[in-house]
C-alpha cells in the first residue's frame, strides 16, 4: 500500500512562508529567510520530491535600495535584457545564445516574438510567433511563422485551462489544481519533476524554455527571485474585492484606501479598465496628481 504524503507549512507573524516539511512518499525539509522589506533571501533544504529534490538558493540584496547588488538597473531591471517604459522585456538571449524580441498588447500581453529555431539537427532560422488572448487575459492560441502555421491552441471551461490542441492535430487533456497548476511544485514555484517543455505551469504562469523564463505575463524573473511589476495573480496588488481587509472603501466614492499605505486606488471614472493611485487622499480632486496608473493585468503606467 503506497502511503500518501503529508505537508505542513509554518509562517511568520508576518504571514511569510518559513518552513516546509513533508513525510511519506515525498520527504521534504525547507526553510526560508527575508529581510526587512520582505524580499526572499534564501531557500535551504532536501528532499526527494517525487521526481527531484528542492534547489538550495540565495539572493543578495542591497538593504538601501531594495535591489540586487548586481545584474539589475537603478530601475531593479536585469541587465540582460531590454525594457520598454511599462518594464516589460522587449529583448534578451535565449538559452541557444541568440537574440529573442517581443512584443505587447496595450493591457501587457505578450502579442509577438521574433526568434531563432531549429528546424532540423543541423539548420536554424529566423522565426516569428503571434499569440492570440481572450478579453479575460487567456492565452488562446499561438502561430508561428515563417509561414504562420497553427502552433496550438488552448481550450477553457469555466474560466480554467482544461485542453489543448497541438499543431500535430492531438488533443491533450489538462487537469490543474485549485491555483491552477499544472504538476507538481514546492514552495515558490519550483517544479519537482522538471519536463523542460513551454507551457501553463504553476499558478497559470507560462514557462518559455526558448529564453529559460517563467512568466507571469513577463513579470517573473526567475534567476533573481523576483517580480519586476505587481503580480498579476494577486490582481496587481490592489483591492481585488471589496472585502480586502487591507482597503477600506472611501465613503461616498469609488474609491478604497490601503491602510498600510495611505494610498488611495480610484477605479477609472472613463473606461473601469483599471486603477488610478493618488499618495494622499487630498489629491483626489487633482487627476493630474495622480501617482500612476495599474491595470489588473499588472501593467502601470507612471507617466501622464
Amino acid at each position: 500500500m503506497r502511503r500518501l504524503s503529508r505537508e505542513r507549512h509554518q509562517y511568520d507573524s508576518l504571514k511569510r512562508l518559513i518552513s516546509a516539511t513533508a513525510s511519506g512518499s515525498m520527504t521534504l525539509a525547507q526553510t526560508y529567510g527575508y529581510d526587512g522589506f520582505g524580499n526572499l533571501l534564501s531557500k535551504t533544504g532536501s528532499g526527494n520530491g517525487g521526481g527531484g529534490g528542492p534547489v538550495s538558493a540565495s539572493y543578495l540584496i542591497n538593504p538601501a535600495t531594495n535591489r540586487p547588488f548586481s545584474g539589475h538597473t537603478a530601475a531593479g531591471l536585469p541587465t540582460s535584457g531590454g525594457f520598454d517604459n511599462d518594464n516589460r522585456m522587449i529583448s534578451t538571449l535565449s538559452t541557444s545564445g541568440y537574440s529573442e524580441y517581443f512584443a505587447y498588447s496595450p493591457s501587457g500581453k505578450r502579442v509577438w516574438n521574433q526568434g531563432m529555431r531549429p528546424i532540423d539537427p543541423f539548420t536554424e532560422e529566423t522565426v516569428q510567433e503571434v499569440w492570440f488572448w481572450s478579453p479575460q487575459g487567456q492565452r488562446l492560441a499561438q502561430v508561428g511563422a515563417p509561414v504562420f502555421a497553427f502552433k496550438e491552441a488552448n481550450l477553457y471551461h469555466g474560466g480554467k485551462l482544461v485542453g489543448q490542441y497541438n499543431s500535430a492535430g492531438a488533443h491533450v487533456l489538462k487537469t490543474s489544481d485549485r491555483l491552477g497548476s499544472f504538476g507538481k511544485y514546492y514552495p515558490y514555484g519550483e517544479e519537482r519533476n522538471p519536463t523542460g517543455a513551454s507551457g501553463e505551469k504553476f499558478a497559470t504562469y507560462f514557462h518559455d524554455n526558448v529564453v529559460g523564463l517563467n512568466y507571469a505575463d513577463q513579470r517573473w524573473h526567475a534567476n533573481s527571485g523576483r517580480f519586476l511589476t505587481p503580480d498579476p495573480y494577486q490582481a496587481s496588488g490592489g483591492p481585488s474585492d471589496p472585502g480586502d481587509t487591507k482597503f477600506r472603501p472611501l465613503r461616498g466614492r469609488r474609491c478604497f484606501v490601503n491602510t498600510e499605505t495611505n494610498e488611495v486606488w480610484c477605479r477609472d471614472r472613463d473606461h473601469g479598465d483599471h486603477w488610478e493611485v493618488y499618495k494622499k487622499e487630498k489629491d483626489l480632486d487633482y487627476r493630474d496628481r495622480r501617482h500612476r496608473a495599474v491595470w489588473d493585468s499588472g501593467c502601470i503606467r507612471q507617466r501622464f
